[in-house]
């Protein structure tokens, strides 16, 4: 960030003195204020340019526009939030589960699951296949202590 920063006030200051130096040249009676006008026309210009290409790079950022792969092999199928960080996933990548935690700088498998689990046949609606999904992380949790 600070390399583009700096270029871009290099480009300004360039263009800026190269206009004065060509104002300063061909001042022959023209009033000051005319070549003024055109230097700061100008710089407003390039304003706008700079503007108009940080938006465009922030709206490409926070869109997501174009992506770099293709997320059509892995999904998350559901998800759990155990506290404000982390949050317990089930992840489909092509025809297997895993069942993921999830926290900070760290993300580590927890089990992987013999059968995949269809959460459209588990339960008619979001809530059911949230409350199958629990029990059956209730039942798995419930089984590694035993």
């Amino acid at each position: 960030m600070t390399f583009r920063f700096s270029s871009i006030l290099a480009l300004i200051s360039m263009s800026g003195s190269s206009a004065l130096f060509a104002a300063e040249s061909s001042f022959d009676g023209q009033s000051a204020a005319l070549n003024t006008g055109s230097l700061l026309q100008m710089m407003m210009a390039l304003g706008v340019v700079v503007v108009l290409i940080v938006g465009l790079s922030f709206a490409v950022r926070k869109f997501n526009m174009f992506s770099v792969g293709s997320s059509v092999h892995i999904r998350i199928v559901s998800g759990l939030a155990l506290s404000n960080k982390d949050r317990l996933l089930l992840v489909q990548v092509g025809e297997e589960q895993l069942l993921i935690s999830t926290s900070p700088g760290r993300v580590q498998k927890i089990h992987e699951m013999q059968a995949p689990i269809d959460l459209a046949q588990a339960g008619e609606g979001k809530a059911s296949a949230g409350q199958n999904f629990s029990s059956l992380l209730q039942s798995m949790t419930q089984r590694g202590r035993s």
